[in-house]
């Protein structure tokens, strides 16, 4: 079962089941910035779709729903997949000049109900990384009665570190859970702190601040968010005002590191080593995402010039 999120004019949040080829569920987005993922929500123990809801400015901060969809019951989709729904739960959640984007699930067998979240000290960059817990030991947990409560909403536990000095462009969590990788670019200067009492509408007004052409694959321990490493040498060309997403990845180990860039490569690190071992040349437009296949010990890399190419022992196939 996959979780996908659909723009354009009508924007929504999807649940597919992929060797049938069905959708189960679609929720239209009340907002463009959409997002979908499957979580396990403690209180009733099932996967459940998270998807957007609301975003509103509140004085200095970012005020941000997030809808909880049943998907199906004893094995069966619950109703009609387009047929109007109430979500299972609202959550609610406080940021401050920015909300929390591109959410990230914990993997499963990790600890259940945690994901993580890119937001930031201005509107037009994150520049800080947040854990999300959905789980029954944070204090915001929500209990089991509750799970039918549709009309309240539900705050969100979070905890968060920041980067003042760069712009976080991705987050994504090690194979085993153990590990949050990001790809960031250092700011030109340090953002200085907003001025008191300035709302989000008056920040918004201001540019963005100007970043490095280097980006920088920086690993956290995803328990503690402590700093591990810091794994340089692909670039970035695109404005500060839209930076490029480049997606990472993990060997199983997660000693092994790799991430696409803007220059047309894919490059690879060994994380405590700190040493690059690889820029493969292959693509002909920015390489937007990668993604190991462990079964069959290839990487797979996917870039704007509309191919993939597999990455192996000696030998590369193309996939258009």
């Amino acid at each position: 079962i996959l979780a996908i999120s659909t723009a354009g004019q009508q924007p929504a949040a999807e649940v597919w089941d992929a060797r049938l080829g069905t959708c189960l569920l679609h929720v239209p987005s009340p907002v463009r910035d959409v997002y979908a993922c499957l979580v396990r929500w403690p209180p009733i123990d099932e996967v459940v779709l998270l998807s957007s809801g609301r975003v509103q400015s509140e004085g200095e901060a970012f005020i941000q729903e997030l809808h909880l969809h049943r998907i199906c019951g004893d094995g069966r989709v619950a109703r009609l997949p387009r047929e109007p729904r109430e979500p299972l739960a609202r959550l609610r959640l406080r940021g401050t000049r920015n909300y929390f984007h591109c959410l990230e699930p914990a993997p499963p067998g990790v600890s259940g109900g945690r994901l993580a979240a890119l937001t930031g000290s201005v509107p037009r960059q994150c520049d800080t990384v947040a854990i999300l817990s959905l789980d029954g030991n944070s204090s915001s947990a929500l209990r089991l009665e509750q799970a039918d409560a549709v009309d309240s909403v539900h705050d969100l536990g979070h905890r968060t570190r920041a980067f003042p000095d760069r712009a976080v462009l991705c987050v994504r969590w090690a194979r085993q859970g153990e590990l949050l990788l990001m790809n960031t670019r250092p700011r030109l200067m340090n953002s200085k702190v907003l001025p008191e009492g300035e709302t989000v509408l008056e920040a918004l007004s201001r540019p963005a601040p100007p970043l490095a052409t280097t980006i920088e694959l920086i690993v956290l321990d995803a328990l503690t968010l402590s700093l591990l490493s810091t794994h340089g040498g692909h670039y970035a060309f695109t404005t500060a005002e839209a930076p490029f997403i480049l997606h990472v990845d993990s060997w199983a180990d997660a000693d092994l590191i790799a991430s696409g860039g803007e220059d047309s490569c894919v490059h690879v690190w060994h994380r405590r080593h700190g040493r690059q071992l690889q820029r493969l040349e292959g693509h002909s437009k920015e390489v937007n995402a990668v993604s190991w296949c462990q079964a069959h010990s290839v990487l797979a890399s996917a870039s704007d010039d509309h191919a993939v190419i597999l990455w192996g022992c000696g030998r590369q196939e193309r996939s258009e």
